[in-house]
C-alpha cells in the first residue's frame, strides 16, 4: 500500500518517514487475507495523530527533515 492509498482511506495526512518507518512496516506484516480496507480501519483519525506526534517526539531529526520537503 501507498502512502496515498492510506491517507485517502483514512482521511488523515502522514509523514513520509511515519509512514515508512511504522505503517508500512505494520501493514507488511499483516496476513494476505488481510485488505488494506481493513488494515486501514484499525486506525482512527485521533490515534494516528497521537501516534505520530509520539514518533516525531522521539525522532526530531526526522520531524525537521519532513518540514524542509
Amino acid at each position: 500500500m501507498l502512502r496515498e492509498e492510506f491517507e485517502a482511506i483514512t482521511g488523515v495526512k502522514v509523514g513520509y518517514y511515519f509512514y515508512a518507518m511504522v505503517i508500512e512496516p505494520m501493514y507488511n506484516e499483516t496476513p494476505e487475507c488481510f485488505s488494506k480496507f481493513d488494515y486501514c480501519q484499525l486506525f482512527t483519525k485521533k490515534s494516528i495523530a497521537r501516534v505520530q506526534n509520539i514518533f516525531y517526539d522521539k525522532h526530531p531529526e526526522m520531524k525537521e527533515e519532513e518540514k524542509l520537503k
